[in-house]
């Protein structure tokens, strides 16, 4: 009796030990429970040539061939409907279209076929989010290009409304040629380094927002009040009417004067010009328009780049 519970006490240890050994592997490596979970299924029967198929270099060159193509397509698709504005839709460009979505498609179910839903758990998981969005754009966008199409298709105004449905998702073309950054490693190193800035580069421009902000209503009340009366100033009347031409137009209300003060540090609006108005009212409001734009060039470009670098 005794060796029958010794044996039942040393097998429970070996089983702790084991789990324990386990534990310090897996929660050694940066995985997921998904990619746990992942690695230890065992794929089926049917499973098996469709991984093979996946991985190997001719599905993947092939398929990296139709990207590259559907790109230039594309480009050439964009450039013919510029050219031929209010056209009828070509049947040749549409059916080769339809070929890219069904091929787009086949690749899709064959990697979900191959790796079932747990695809989107592994480490390629935000290029199966991008494929999965490409794939229904682009069926979406077949579903409502085919009726204009047909022989018989409905009225008139039944195909304007679709065609102004299908120039919005006609945007989501752009989607596809972001799918050549998947097959190009230095590209790839590059979307993934600029993935990694994103969170920084969002509270950097919430700041700037802020700082934009305040500004703007400083400068929005300036205006107001020399607009007001801009009698009151010791300006010739020459200088008096090339600012009542300036101020509403880029200062006379908080959204206006936002977008310029904005235009200003990006380079879209020559700050000099303004500053130079803001400076007749007084010589303290131009030494403050200065000090915003240094302010923002000096102080918040270097906050923005500065993360940028450091995880570079």
């Amino acid at each position: 009796m005794w060796e029958v519970l010794l044996d039942r006490s040393q097998l429970m240890v070996r089983s702790v030990v084991d789990y324990q050994s386990w534990a310090r592997r897996t929660d050694g490596e940066d995985v997921s429970l998904f990619q746990r979970l992942s690695r230890e299924a065992k794929p089926t029967w049917w499973q098996v040539p469709l991984r093979r198929l996946v991985r190997s270099w001719v599905f993947e060159i092939f398929f990296a061939a139709v990207i590259f193509t559907n790109s230039i397509f594309i480009a050439y698709q964009v450039e013919i409907a510029a050219r031929n504005l209010g056209s009828k839709p070509d049947s040749v460009l549409f059916l080769i279209a339809s070929a890219y979505t069904f091929l787009f498609t086949f690749e899709w179910i064959v990697r979900i076929a191959a790796w079932g839903p747990r695809v989107f758990c592994g480490e390629d998981w935000h290029w199966m989010a991008l494929d999965t969005a490409v794939v229904l754009s682009s069926l979406f966008e077949f579903a409502l290009e085919l009726p204009m199409h047909q022989e018989h298709s409905s009225s008139t105004i039944s195909n304007m409304r679709l065609l102004r449905v299908l120039r919005v998702a006609k945007v989501t073309r752009a989607l596809r040629i972001v799918r050549v950054v998947k097959f190009v490693r230095s590209l790839k190193s590059l979307l993934f380094c600029i993935g990694r800035t994103i969170r920084a580069l969002a509270w950097s421009a919430v700041l700037l927002m802020l700082i934009i902000f305040v500004f703007g209503l400083i400068f929005t009340d300036i205006t107001t009040e020399f607009l007001s009366n801009p009698e009151n100033t010791n300006l010739s009347q020459k200088h008096i009417e090339e600012m009542l031409g300036f101020f509403p137009e880029r200062f006379g209300g908080l959204e206006l004067s936002m977008h310029t003060l904005y235009a200003s540090i990006t380079g879209g609006f020559t700050w000099v010009e303004a500053r130079d108005f803001f400076g007749k009212i007084s010589l303290v409001w131009g030494l403050l328009f200065e000090a915003y734009i240094a302010f923002c060039l000096f102080a918040v470009g270097r906050s923005v780049c500065a993360p940028e670098v450091a995880l570079m």
